[in-house]
């Protein structure tokens, strides 16, 4: 399922599914809306947009949230729900969300880290591609006030350009070499690790792309969460695996990447490591469901296919 291109003047409207909005991110969301009103389109906010739970943790309950995101599915005026992304409580809601009705009515949507678990359960229940992308907020190095963010996210969704192109700050290069094409699921692994066992896991039994990122993680807790996910199979059907930003790494000798590579170094398929997306970086954007061919000698990186109609 694909969601439709945007136009001027078409409306994004930001939620709050995994966390709360505080005051100080808040300036940093009437930012972004002040960048998006500059390329003609409308950003819209729940009116209790800074209410919160009673353990402060998140935006109001599960509940709230859920009805928050099922009446913007069924809004027509709504073209983009973007999420603002904090905290680790987007898995509540998943239960709740109508995706019938977003088969109807699909949208783009929209966000990273705990995001990830949202999007991937959408995509496993409906076939609807969603994007892993920056915050809905600007100021603080958040990634959508960097030139590369907004110059293709108007490229994405406004002409629906395929090309994944290296940013000026990226070292794209190869672990493993070899060249394939497949359907792109994943990112922030910890993320997606709240969706094992249940039936919003995504479907690795078939030929997968991997793409991940990580978040201020230690080499013995990345080592635990690759050896989590062997265990569940993904690294069986995996065709590739393309390596994002890994922030706040905190080893002083290894990088991540050095650590995924020894871990997955009895496999055969291609490895690439990119700084396209992930927390703090340039965002391409990535269609999470469609089809990626990556060539590692050339360093490319390309959708496939239609991701947006």
């Amino acid at each position: 399922m694909l969601p439709k291109k945007l136009q001027k003047w078409d409306t994004i409207w930001v939620i709050v599914p995994s966390g709360q909005c505080t005051p100080e991110k808040y300036k940093e969301v009437l930012l972004f809306i002040e960048y998006m009103e500059s390329i003609w389109l409308f950003v819209k906010l729940a009116d209790d947009f800074l209410k919160h739970d009673i353990f402060q943790t998140s935006w109001w309950t599960p509940t709230q949230r859920a009805d928050d995101f099922n009446s913007m599915v069924k809004n027509p005026d709504i073209s983009v729900i973007w999420c603002l992304q904090w905290w680790e409580t987007v898995n509540e809601i998943l239960d709740l969300i109508d995706y019938e009705a977003l088969k109807s009515s699909p949208k783009i949507i929209i966000g990273k880290s705990d995001i990830d678990v949202l999007h991937n359960a959408i995509y496993r229940k409906t076939w609807l591609i969603c994007f892993h992308g920056p915050d809905s907020k600007i100021g603080a190095i958040w990634e959508m006030e960097l030139e590369y963010t907004q110059e293709w996210f108007q490229k994405r969704f406004f002409k629906g350009e395929t090309d994944i192109a290296i940013s000026d700050n990226s070292e794209r290069y190869s672990l493993k070499s070899w060249q394939a094409s497949w359907v792109l699921i994943g990112c922030n692994f910890v993320s997606i690790l709240k969706l094992a066992w249940t039936e919003y896991f995504p479907d690795f039994s078939v030929n997968h792309i991997f793409f991940i990122e990580t978040y201020k993680y230690q080499a013995n807790a990345l080592i635990a969460r690759l050896q989590n996910l062997k265990m569940l199979g993904v690294f069986d059907n995996c065709v590739w695996v393309v390596i994002g930003s890994n922030y706040n790494f905190e080893e002083q000798v290894w990088k991540a990447e050095d650590i995924i590579l020894n871990f997955l170094k009895n496999h055969d398929f291609p490895i690439m490591k990119t700084n396209e997306f992930g927390h703090y970086q340039p965002h391409a954007f990535l269609p999470i469901g469609a089809e990626v061919y990556m060539n590692t000698e050339t360093s490319t990186l390309e959708i496939l296919s239609d991701f947006i109609s």
